[in-house]
């Protein structure tokens, strides 16, 4: 039986190069998209999302069953340029996905994506989502992701703990986490899942976590100490994938905690948006019965 393919970009980033050896681990065929080849990529296609859609980009989209999108350029501050890069980029890389007939799309956004943001990152999120959904694609928005190693805003948090003082985020109200684990097994779910949400799907744990609280965490290094799920975090979404009605419902990931010993979880439904399709689904993933066989 031939493999399928997944086509990723922004593979060379800390969320892309993740989503690839997800999918590989799982028997895909992944190309890598990026502007050089990372080290770990087998199967490299140079993209840049500035750029027009090359005809080597438009090749690999032709023989691709899944496109995922982690690819956007956090180095503009000007509204003009985040537009005509990030926005527009994505607009031609869903016309010649659409062209290539690719059967699911999933855009990785933002929960700084949400209605009256006056920020230009989550307006543009904002736009690149409506995009995706209309293209009958589906937008993850995680919560701040941390792991092993942190990339992306972890990253940059974990930086921050080695200053004197905490900032404090929207008037304390604190963030939202994902860990790494839990948000590709979401996204290994979504592409193997009959029954292919379209809409926006928001992946967290539904309890904010202090600034103060994420700062003792990652100031530790390493992998927190971390409550484990007590269902495993996608099942839920192939239980209730033939109906349409329902957002579907899973298990929250583990939650960002300076308390070890916690062995808690809680339940949240997945906030979906619109529609589901049926469509070809990809390998299967693992079934898992009894907890989180993906925590390491």
């Amino acid at each position: 039986m031939t493999a399928p393919t997944a086509v990723v970009t922004g593979a060379s980033g800390y969320l892309g190069s993740q989503v690839c050896r997800t999918l590989d681990a799982q028997g895909w065929h992944v190309v890598w998209l990026a502007r050089s080849s990372p080290p770990a990529a087998r199967h490299y296609c140079r993209y840049d999302l500035a750029g027009p859609i090359s005809g080597e980009v438009t090749e690999v989209l032709r023989s691709a069953d899944l496109l995922v999108h982690t690819a956007y350029d956090l180095t503009l501050t000007d509204a003009a340029e985040i537009w005509r890069v990030n926005v527009q980029g994505m607009r031609r890389l869903l016309a010649a996905a659409s062209d290539a007939e690719v059967r699911r799309t999933i855009v990785l956004s933002s929960m700084s994506a949400y209605a009256g943001t006056s920020q230009l990152y989550g307006r543009a999120k904002l736009d690149i989502e409506a995009m995706c959904v209309a293209a009958g694609g589906c937008a993850v928005r995680p919560g701040l992701v941390y792991g092993d190693q942190p990339g992306g805003m972890a990253a940059a948090l974990r930086r921050l703990t080695k200053l004197p003082v905490v900032p404090i985020i929207a008037g304390g109200a604190g963030i939202y986490t994902v860990c790494d684990v839990d948000l590709m097994a979401a996204i290994l779910d979504l592409a193997t899942t009959e029954i292919f949400p379209v809409g926006t799907i928001s992946v967290a744990h539904p309890t904010r976590v202090s600034l103060l609280e994420a700062r003792s965490v990652l100031r530790r290094g390493g992998r927190p100490s971390l409550p484990l799920c007590a269902d495993p975090l996608v099942v839920g979404l192939r239980r209730i994938a033939c109906c349409r009605a329902c957002p579907p419902a899973t298990s929250v990931p583990r939650r960002l905690t300076a308390r070890p010993g916690a062995n808690r979880s809680r339940r949240h439904g997945w906030r979906t948006g619109q529609r589901s399709r049926r469509a070809p689904a990809g390998p299967s993933a693992p079934h898992q019965a009894d907890g989180d066989q993906r925590a390491r």
